[in-house]
């Protein structure tokens, strides 16, 4: 087999590879966290809870999106489970995401509240801290995407040199 050939088989490989570790990252990564979406108003909350076990974990982690944010008012807080605020505030933007300390286990709600009486689609998620390894899964997978897409250039690059020397 010739060089363009095999680098081409090389790099198709890497590229399939780099997808389906994103896929099984994503499942791996999000597995213990709590995600859900569902209309919010004056008179709607979401509410996501998630169990989250003090001893096995000391970070969790929320995420928030509101894709048509607009000018309405969204709120929203983390509460323990001894029902204690942990964090209240308002969204201030259509994405927001931040890390809360697990002091003692058990449930911890996440909920999302509006003033406005328009309904609004809400995505949310809750649960705790993806470890560090689980996390370098998305970056080796994007990082053999990488690699495969410059080795199949660099195969056209080969084949393309090879069809003017011929």
């Amino acid at each position: 087999m010739e060089k363009a050939g095999i680098v081409l088989v090389i790099s198709i490989s890497l590229i399939i590879i780099g997808m389906v570790l994103i896929v099984l990252g994503n499942d791996v990564i999000l597995e213990d966290v709590i995600q859900d979406n569902g209309l919010v108003n004056s008179e709607k909350e979401l509410i996501i809870t998630s169990n989250l076990d003090a001893e096995k974990y000391q970070l969790g982690v929320y995420a928030i999106q509101i894709p048509k944010f607009e000018d309405k008012l969204f709120f929203f807080k983390v509460v323990d489970p001894s029902d204690n605020q942990i964090i209240s505030k308002s969204l201030q933007q259509e994405t927001t995401e931040e890390e809360f300390e697990i002091k003692i286990s058990g449930d911890y709600k996440l909920i999302v509240s509006s003033n406005s009486d328009d309904e609004t689609q809400i995505f949310a998620a809750i649960g705790p801290m993806p470890d560090p390894a689980k996390k370098s899964l998305s970056f080796i997978s994007v990082y053999l995407l990488i690699t495969g897409m410059i080795l199949l250039v660099i195969a056209a690059v080969l084949r393309i040199k090879r069809k003017k020397s011929v």
